[in-house]
């Protein structure tokens, strides 16, 4: 008997402007009936949400600049601004360092590819391939496998929503309930199109296999922490596309690929999947590869 899977909800806007709330991230972690859900945040690898390489942590005024950004990485992290703030300041915290060391910086910061980090180096949180790292495993085989499960993703537990819809005049509404929270898992893609290392990244060899491992990575790492943390309901977003240029399909592929594995229904603590889309153009062939593997969904 084929396996029954958890309904994917799509929210999309498209033009209608008055129902901007629906795919703001913001107002999403801000409703109380979203409480201890789990959204997926697209980021960089270091957890904080740098707009460029050449942007560290020491930047003057780095998380004042998260308030202007509307990108979805910026828009979820400010939503949940303490948060935001210990990744930053406390990301390195102990009970026998002191407060100097705490801190992420331009010369030390968390890297959830630390152990892989030979195949993406990186600046900032960025990836920046030069085409001179070792040959990469072929997608989907045995060693690609064993890589991907070296990874790491940021889950953040727990996190106080502070602000909540974010206006088109960028006015922050205040969330009012002090114990509204949720849980962030802070993903990122290879950039290919945006800024000045994006073009050396997309002629790079195995760059197809490579966007897609780092997919896989941000799909499944969230599926899992949500399980592993008994979560009823995960807030998806299209990680790498966007301003990053990663394709449709490996997007999709990667998706589809974590939602057979764990999206079963009735076998975890998940009830409720939803993929936030600002339009359904963004989505590609998504719906029709859904139908295709028998995973149910609906667009609202």
């Amino acid at each position: 008997m084929p396996p029954k899977f958890i309904s994917i909800t799509i929210l999309t806007r498209d033009d209608d402007c008055d129902n901007l709330r629906s795919v703001d991230v913001g107002y999403l972690q801000g409703l109380a009936e979203n409480k201890d859900s789990v959204f997926q945040v697209a980021s960089n690898f270091n957890g904080i949400e740098s707009v460029t390489e050449a942007i560290g942590p020491d930047t003057v005024n780095f998380l004042e600049k998260y308030a202007y950004d509307r990108t979805q990485g910026p828009a979820a992290s400010i939503s949940c601004g303490p948060a935001a703030i210990s990744r930053l300041y406390c990301a390195f915290w102990a009970d026998n360092k002191p407060i100097e060391e705490w801190a992420q910086t331009n010369e030390k910061q968390l890297n959830f590819l630390e152990n892989c980090k030979a195949h993406f180096p990186q600046q900032n949180g960025f990836i920046k391939l030069s085409g001179n790292e070792p040959k990469f495993p072929r997608k989907y085989s045995k060693k690609y496998y064993q890589l991907l499960h070296s990874t790491h993703i940021c889950y953040h537990k727990e996190c106080q929503v502070t602000t909540g819809y974010k206006s088109a005049q960028g006015t922050l509404h205040i969330v009012s309930s002090y114990d509204q929270t949720v849980d962030q898992v802070f993903c990122a893609a290879v950039n290919l199109t945006q800024g000045k290392h994006s073009k050396a990244n997309s002629q790079a060899p195995y760059i197809d296999a490579k966007c897609s491992f780092v997919l896989d990575m941000a799909y499944q790492g969230t599926y899992l922490q949500a399980i592993a943390n008994r979560r009823k309901k995960i807030f998806l977003t299209l990680v790498g596309g966007g301003a990053f240029g990663n394709k449709k399909e490996w997007i999709a592929e990667s998706l589809i690929a974590a939602h057979r594995k764990w999206g079963h229904a009735q076998r975890t603590s998940l009830e409720q999947v939803f993929l936030v889309a600002f339009r359904q153009s963004e989505l590609g062939a998504l719906p029709q590869m859904l139908e295709k593997e028998g995973i149910p969904f609906e667009i609202v």
